[in-house]
């Protein structure tokens, strides 16, 4: 499954660059995200690792997760390494007009007993990260805190 959404974000490109690919935000924003927990040492770079602990549909599962991309203020890769959904997430950041594009490009495949429920869980994805992106406009922007 391939899902590809875009926000304006009216902040520096730098400044959403750096809230994003620091990964231990998502729980902020990415609302399948419940903790994060980074198992490489260092700063976040390409060959960081570490896993998402996540709710996915009514289970809790762990997704492993590797950076594979980190292109300062361009673009952030992760890869999925383990958990119940395969996937590569694609971050690219834009420069606009007043503040920054962001689009996410994610490919997924339900693994276990996501596979099994794909119908369910398919479907509601797509609005789940309409949702996550409008969240994080909203906490760059101020209007959520």
């Amino acid at each position: 499954m391939k899902i590809v959404q875009k926000v304006k974000i009216i902040k520096p490109v730098s400044e959403v660059f750096n809230f994003v690919t620091d990964v231990t935000n998502a729980p902020q924003w990415a609302g399948l995200i419940e903790a994060v927990i980074v198992t490489s040492s260092g700063p976040i770079l390409v060959g960081s690792h570490g896993i998402n602990r996540m709710k996915l549909l009514w289970k809790r599962a762990e997704v492993g997760w590797l950076i594979t991309e980190l292109e300062q203020d361009r673009r952030f890769i992760v890869k999925s390494t383990s958990g119940p959904v395969e996937g590569v997430y694609d971050y690219v950041f834009k420069p606009s007009e007043n503040g920054t594009i962001l689009s996410l490009s994610m490919e997924v495949v339900p693994k276990g007993y996501l596979k099994f429920l794909e119908l369910v869980f398919n479907p509601t994805l797509s609005p789940q990260i309409s949702r996550d992106l409008e969240i994080l406009k909203g906490l760059l922007e101020g209007k959520l805190s």
